[in-house]
């Protein structure tokens, strides 16, 4: 009998045929020391959405940041949160769409769905609509330093106009020009460091403040990246560059995930990924957003149905987080605020805090872990299995209640990931029970199989390596 290595789940990468590969990680990403481990990653659990604090009716709508507080704008109403969770009503902000948002000085500017533009100034306390009869209107806001930038939208759908400088209620009607290397629409500037992305629908143009006192952006005009936006509220700035959702022309306009190596869009979804995204059917629902943490760098796409996908760029590899008993995912979108991440609701007013230390989305929802490994045995001679053992951290019980001692099922599957069995439950161990065991004996014979563990219990979940003994 010899005990051998069953390789653990890298990503979810579920293929269209279960045969091939069934791995998938919900609610679990992989870490890998650059110093060499026991095995050669460990899978960790999701941190859950803590809360955080209330604000407006909901649903998260956009936020930002400016002179470190938080502006969230909830409902038809704009807020400012305090490191307490607790919100102060600013202003009306009309609508009921997503919105972007950006800050010069004591401003932030808001651009709704509607191409409707506001501004907040903290320095008098007043939100108001603009009405400056010069302004075009804005399906999208950004700012670059000192003016605020606008997307005209659907008057003038390859514009852009500038606010006057450190003054988003002022406009000049010749402050504007046009992102017209081609004719199609202008759905979104975005700025990258120092730079302006004029996200189109086919292409994406890269614009810069020239220092020109006539209009100071000027378009690089050697550099267009070859593919454009398809979903507006997508993109998202991190590890120092732009991901976003786009569409592939030469694969007959199927959505695409894309990460920006300096000009070159680099394809970093999966054909996994590229199903979940061909079931949406707006993908302006679609949703983008980031986080950094333990030198983690996540770029989530959070759909409107369905599992959120979230790409580790450190690992590089994509999993899933879902809400459970829910059809999609909590969060709405998040921000860096308080030294937190921030998460905004899609159902209702609430905010929540990323945090590893938490077990209970929202406080009271169980978070259920699903890892399925890829296929064990390939070969087709006949085995028998007498132990399934897994190295994990022991001992992560509460001192009462549900997970004071903890438990995770196993399902196996002996036809390639079509039909597993029933529940197969293990203890994880009470709490300092360490060197506890976690193992299944008398695991029946099969060809090849496919393993798959759940955690629903409010424990730490960690899991270094998978093991069975087979002779």
């Amino acid at each position: 009998m010899a005990e051998m290595m069953v390789p653990l789940a890298v990503a979810s990468d579920r293929s269209e045929s279960l045969a091939y590969s069934s791995q998938r990680l919900v609610n679990m990403y992989p870490e890998k020391s650059p110093f060499g481990g026991k095995s050669p990653f460990v899978l960790l659990g999701v941190p859950a959405l803590k809360p955080f604090g209330t604000v407006g009716v909901g649903p998260w709508r956009g936020a930002i940041v400016m002179d470190d507080v938080l502006y969230v704008v909830s409902g038809t109403r704009l807020y400012s949160v305090n490191t307490s969770g607790v919100g102060t009503d600013l202003g009306q902000i009309l609508g009921a769409g997503y919105v972007s948002m950006a800050t010069v000085g004591t401003q932030i500017a808001v651009a709704t769905e509607s191409d409707l533009g506001f501004i907040y100034d903290s320095s008098t306390g007043i939100c108001q609509q603009i009405s400056d009869p010069d302004f075009f209107g804005g399906s999208s806001v950004t700012a670059l330093d000192g003016y605020f930038i606008w997307s005209s939208g659907s008057a003038f759908p390859t514009r852009f106009q500038i606010s006057a400088l450190l003054d988003g209620l002022s406009y000049d009607a010749l402050d504007f020009a046009s992102a017209e290397s081609t004719s199609t629409t202008l759905i979104r500037a975005y700025t990258v460091g120092s730079q302006v992305f004029m996200f189109k629908e086919d292409r994406t143009e890269i614009w810069q403040d020239s220092g020109d006192p006539n209009f100071p952006f000027d378009r690089l005009s050697s550099t267009i990246i070859p593919k454009g936006l398809a979903a507006k509220f997508s993109p998202a700035f991190l590890d120092n560059t732009v991901f976003w959702l786009g569409r592939d022309d030469e694969a007959g306009g199927a959505p695409v995930v894309y990460r920006a190596n300096g000009y070159v869009p680099e394809v970093i979804s999966t054909p996994a990924v590229a199903r979940a995204l061909a079931q949406v059917d707006d993908l302006d629902e679609i949703r983008g957003g980031c986080y950094i943490k333990d030198n983690h760098a996540f770029y989530l796409i959070m759909l409107p149905t369905g599992n959120t996908w979230v790409f580790d760029a450190s690992a590089p590899a994509w999993h899933e987080r879902s809400t459970y008993q829910q059809d999609r995912w909590l969060g709405n979108g998040l921000v860096a605020a308080y030294g937190k991440t921030i998460v905004g609701s899609h159902a209702d007013g609430a905010l929540y805090e990323l945090d590893k230390d938490t077990y209970y989305d929202a406080g009271d929802i169980p978070i259920l872990a699903d890892i399925t490994l890829p296929t064990f045995g390939t070969d087709p001679s006949l085995k028998r299995c007498a132990r399934v053992r897994l190295d994990m951290e022991a001992g992560v019980g509460i001192t009462t209640g549900l997970g004071s001692d903890p438990i995770i099922t196993l399902n196996i599957s002996d036809d390639r990931g079509e039909t597993y069995s029933s529940d197969l439950p293990a203890t994880i161990g009470k709490i300092s029970k360490y060197e506890w065991g976690v193992e299944w004996r008398r695991m029946s014979q099969f060809r090849s199989r496919v393993h798959r563990f759940r955690i629903s219990d409010p424990v730490k979940r960690a899991i270094i390596a998978c093991y069975a003994d087979i002779n």
